[in-house]
């Protein structure tokens, strides 16, 4: 199930349609707490909304899970974005 929520709020992000990513990514979020990419893109949907607090708080989350799972790539991505909208 989580999946294809994910599926489908990749898709909104490519389409323009922010609300619904935000929407399909905290389902996703709700069934697996440890998917770092639903928070990642999660976050860059709420930052596209201006949704600064929500956007920051899920960059950091998704930056923590990436940290856990070794993924430094993913997890400086998040660090550089969560910088971006603290200032």
């Amino acid at each position: 199930m989580a999946r294809a929520y994910y599926l489908r709020g990749e898709a909104r992000l490519s389409l323009g349609d922010n609300r619904g990513a935000e929407a399909d990514f905290t389902t996703v979020v709700g069934v697996d707490p440890t998917n770092a990419g639903a928070y990642y893109n999660r976050g860059l949907a709420r930052s596209r909304l201006g949704e600064k607090q929500g956007s920051g708080a899920d960059y950091r989350t998704a930056a923590a899970l990436y940290k856990r799972q070794g993924n430094q790539t993913a997890y400086n991505r998040a660090q550089k974005n969560s910088a971006k909208i603290a200032h």
